[in-house]
């Protein structure tokens, strides 16, 4: 610590003498002027702001010693006064005691007496701007954690004190980039002391740079450290410092554009959280707090949605590779945090939709997972969404029981059953797709492939087996079995039943007949 000291004496050769013979840099003493009587040491002092110790004599022409002792006591209580006089006097002493004078020594001043002093002296102070540090470190993490966290706060200034609210502070945020990877798989004790060396790293790392900084974490993977700005800060000179910041994992940092009263900090806090959303879209590991609204770039999902649709239905086993294009394609665009997760949201929500309508089958959890919102602050990248994305993935196929390589199997056994349930109506090819959501034109070469036939001739053979057993186990008419397998025009029904028997309805029921008897 650096300590100020004003000499106080009407004799020059005095103030020269102590200024000169002692060593005062080996103390921590650093000489902030001289002044020649009383009225002049007030105006320096009050000029300055800076003075921590006061050596001064008794008599002096203007303002004496005594006065000047005083005016200290009352105006600048924090300096310590130690007065020298030639004047051997009791009366003097506890005059000099009562005006708040820390030592007294008489003249001619033995330099180690008053290197003594001096010691005792810088002790005094340290012990009590280490006790006002710690003060204030108090109320301001009380005045933050009331702005960020609405706990109640007493106020505990003191008279003449600088209120909390009025401190000038430097507020950001730094976040562990992709930080669901380094933590998921710590025990929570583990995780304590994590989080831990990782605020003591900032502050003892902010300090040894003279940055003064209080941090609490206002989440799981958020760090508010705010800087007390004695100074203005240099946002290019913090950003290359935070940028050289070494910590494992990597650190992202979200920086105010400016100081802010502490009073103001909530609203700051806010604009911080705001811009985490822009973290993927700078180019290093430090962005600014954005200003006002920014323009938005819409992001359409429904090219991505056909897209991983479309691999899934196909038995695509490279879905990551689909996955890592769509994360291609949104990183091209410029998609925020908040974008990205829509989409991702989006994509997901329409194939758990679709794999519960085709399993018939609430995957409940999933749902529930799908509806809460993801926190920014802990998917801070596309590295960890992408990560997420796929084991979400992966759950859902697990939960279905199934696998990627038998997709179209599935698909098609789908198909059928929806075909078996409503062949008696006038069901199309379209509906089927529709029903197990694939484009009609992919659904008419997958049926065909799964099925080695094409969907006409798959719902006329299987209408047709359905009238063969009406047309030998009862006695419909047979524009009545055409109207209950599915065919409305009779003359339909026959053409059809011909080309796949050779034999009209009535013949083939005169047939099967006649080989009853």
């Amino acid at each position: 610590m650096t300590y100020n000291l004003l000499i106080v004496d009407d004799e020059p050769i005095i103030c020269r003498g102590l200024t000169l013979t002692i060593p005062w840099k080996d103390y921590g003493i650093k000489i902030a002027g001289s002044a020649y009587d009383g009225s002049e040491a007030m105006e320096k002092i009050t000029e300055l702001q800076n003075i921590d110790i006061l050596i001064t004599d008794v008599q002096m022409p203007v303002v004496d010693g005594l006065e000047l002792a005083e005016w200290i006591k009352d105006n600048h209580p924090h300096i310590s006064i130690i007065m020298i006089s030639g004047y051997d006097e009791f009366s003097y002493a506890k005059q000099a005691l009562q005006s708040g004078v820390q030592d007294y020594l008489l003249k001619p001043v033995v330099v180690d007496e008053l290197l003594q002093v001096i010691t005792k002296t810088t002790e005094k102070i340290k012990v009590r701007r280490n006790s006002e540090i710690s003060s204030q470190r108090t109320r301001l993490e009380n005045a933050i954690y009331q702005q960020i966290l609405d706990t109640r706060f007493e106020k505990t200034d003191h008279s003449g004190e600088i209120g909390t609210e009025e401190i000038v502070i430097f507020p950001f945020l730094s976040l562990i980039d992709t930080s669901i990877l380094a933590i998921e798989e710590m025990s929570k004790e583990e995780v304590v002391l994590y989080k831990e060396i990782w605020k003591q790293s900032m502050e003892l790392c902010l300090k040894t740079t003279s940055y003064e900084a209080v941090s609490i974490y206002t989440n799981k993977n958020i760090l508010l450290t705010c800087l007390i700005q004695k100074d203005p800060i240099s946002l290019d000179h913090f950003r290359s410092f935070l940028q050289n910041f070494s910590f494992h994992p990597a650190l992202s940092f979200v920086l105010s554009h400016g100081g802010v009263k502490i009073s103001h900090l909530r609203k700051a806090y806010e604009q911080l959280i705001e811009s985490i959303r822009y973290l993927p879209l700078s180019e290093g590991n430090v962005i600014t707090v954005k200003n006002g609204e920014q323009p938005v770039k819409r992001i359409d999902s429904s090219q991505s949605i056909k897209q991983i649709m479309t691999a899934i239905d196909q038995g695509n086993e490279n879905i990551e590779g689909k996955i890592d294009e769509i994360f291609y394609y949104l990183s091209e665009n410029q998609a925020d945090l908040k974008q990205t997760i829509q989409v991702y949201t989006d994509i997901l929500l329409n194939i758990l939709s679709r794999y519960e309508k085709l399993f018939n089958r609430k995957f409940k959890a999933m749902d529930e997972q799908l509806k809460e919102q993801i926190d920014e602050s802990l998917y801070n990248s596309n590295v960890s969404l992408k990560r997420l994305f796929t084991k979400n993935l992966t759950k859902m196929y697990s939960y279905f029981g199934f696998k990627q390589s038998n997709n179209s199997d599935w698909l098609i056994n789908r198909a059928e059953q929806y075909i078996q349930t409503h062949y008696t109506s006038l069901i199309t090819a379209q509906e089927v797709a529709e029903h197990i959501q694939i484009s009609p034109n992919y659904f008419s070469t997958l049926f065909k492939q799964g099925t080695g036939r094409s969907f006409n001739e798959y719902i006329n053979q299987l209408r047709i087996g359905n009238a063969k057993i009406l047309l030998e186990e009862t006695l419909l008419r047979v524009n009545e079995i055409a109207d209950k397998v599915g065919y409305q025009e009779y003359k339909y029904f026959v053409e059809v039943f011909k080309k796949l028997t050779s034999l009209t309805p009535t013949q083939y029921r005169k047939l099967v007949s006649s080989k009853q008897f």
